[in-house]
């Protein structure tokens, strides 16, 4: 099984039942990563349009001794299928930042903001994946399925994934919630777009914007690389929204707090502004 889902953390002992209902169910789940690919693949075959399916439950680990640890999880699968949201709308394929959103939507009705950094799971897709990071504790993976994964489970497609575990994610989540006024005054919006080194993340980013305490939104609307990009470089476009408690924001005050944002990111992460 582990080496099924490139995963080998699952090729630990489990535990068996003394008196299993079947074959098939004679030993305790280490993960529901298996059960949950094997239930796409089975409706892949009949169904052509989009597929999204969850989990939730408790998995197994055993231990040195005693009682095996029993995380409660938390899992969902995406088919790249076309998605059509609203009648309104086109479809539109599904991707890793379909299932990035899916966890956000999650964390922020939890009242958490998880962090996404560079993951290496075997079972994902290298490059094409994140570890989720709340309060600086990580508490699941999600990101593309590993190419041999689907072959092994006979998917011919990409197919997108979570994993979140919900036993270290809640006692994050329970806090007590703070609520503020509402803000009397207008919002004003800025766009930038920065050419950085591939290496640089929009996490980092985010921890930049983030010291700045007029910015109360920011939104990542597009990366580029191609023509003029410097190989080795991307261009990330931002639109941040300003807002003060105090006063009505005028056009200095703004374009002077944006000049000290371009500044810093130029010192900290090598930012250079796209005009």
């Amino acid at each position: 099984l582990g080496k099924a889902l490139n995963q080998p953390q699952l090729e630990v002992e489990p535990l068996h039942l003394k008196k299993p209902m079947t074959l098939e169910h004679e030993c305790l789940r280490t993960s529901l990563r298996p059960a949950l690919i094997a239930a796409f693949a089975s409706n892949r075959r009949f169904e052509e349009s989009a597929i999204r399916l969850f989990e939730m439950g408790s998995v197994y680990l055993p231990l040195k001794s005693g009682l095996p640890d029993e995380p409660w999880m938390l899992a969902g699968i995406v088919s790249s299928s076309q998605i059509k949201e609203h009648w309104d709308q086109p479809p539109e394929r599904a991707d890793f930042f379909t299932v990035k959103g899916l966890v956000e939507s999650l964390a922020a009705s939890l009242g958490v903001v998880p962090v996404f950094e560079v993951s290496n799971d075997a079972g994902l897709k290298a490059g094409n994946q994140a570890e989720i990071i709340v309060d600086r504790q990580p508490v699941g993976v999600l990101g593309e399925l590993h190419p041999h994964v689907c072959r092994v489970f006979d998917i011919n497609e990409s197919v997108f994934f979570f994993e979140i575990n919900t036993t270290r994610l809640m006692p994050l989540a329970l806090k007590d919630t703070l609520y503020r006024p509402i803000p009397r005054y207008p919002t004003v919006a800025r766009d930038i777009a920065i050419v950085l080194d591939n290496r640089v993340t929009h996490a980092q980013v985010m921890e930049v914007i983030s010291g700045f305490p007029l910015v109360v939104k920011t939104v990542l609307f597009d990366v580029y690389t191609g023509k003029h990009i410097p190989e080795g470089c991307k261009s990330m476009a931002y639109r941040l929204t300003f807002q003060s408690e105090k006063k009505t924001l005028t056009d200095d005050s703004v374009d002077k707090v944006l000049k000290q944002i371009l500044s810093r990111l130029e010192k900290q992460l090598g930012a250079v502004l796209r005009r």
